[in-house]
This record gives structure tokens, C-alpha cells and sequence, in this order.
């Protein structure tokens, strides 16, 4: 039996939402860590990873320094960033979530 390469084809685009989900699972984080960090709502968190309305650039800057993805890969797609192998590479070390 052969097996083939199929390399045409449209590629589906990355959605914010999507992306952003993509940057707090990948940092490791649930939606209520990420809030805590970013001092909002857990409902902010879910209804921007739901695609309820657009995203505040507030919201996606705190985003960023959390999760430790570029700003342009969050709001556009572009930057060339992608999900490292190392899951402890992700966060910028000294921006660990609060503990109490």
C-alpha cells in the first residue's frame, strides 16, 4: 500500500478566541488563574475565549505578559509564535500566579 501527501487545500484560519484559549492552556492556567493574574472576572476570560464580543487591548496586553505570547500572535495570528515543547518556558519567570 502507498501512502500520499495531500499539500493543497485551504488552511482553516486561527481565531482570537481560539488563540487565546491556545495561550492560557498552553501556560498552564485555568480561566480563574488567569483572571486572578489580569485582576478581572473569570466571566472575562470565558466570554473573550467564547468569541462574546471583542477583546479590550487592555485585556489582550495582560494576556501577553501572562501567558508569555506575543501581543501581535494574540490579536492577529501573526508574530510566528508557537507553543513550546517546554511547558515551564511559557510564563516569564517572576510573574508566577499569587499565592496565599
Amino acid at each position: 500500500m502507498t501512502s500520499a501527501v495531500f499539500e493543497q487545500g485551504n488552511i482553516p484560519p486561527s481565531r482570537q478566541p481560539y488563540r487565546l484559549l491556545i495561550a492560557r492552556l498552553e501556560a498552564g492556567l485555568q480561566q480563574q488563574e488567569l483572571a486572578d493574574m489580569m485582576g478581572v472576572g473569570r466571566t472575562v476570560i470565558s466570554n473573550a475565549e467564547k468569541g462574546k464580543g471583542p477583546v479590550r487591548k487592555i485585556y489582550l496586553n495582560a494576556w501577553a505578559l501572562a501567558t508569555g505570547v506575543p501581543i501581535s500572535w494574540l490579536e492577529t495570528g501573526d508574530g510566528g509564535w508557537y507553543p513550546p515543547e517546554d511547558p515551564d518556558s511559557v510564563r516569564p519567570k517572576g510573574f508566577e500566579p499569587p499565592t496565599f
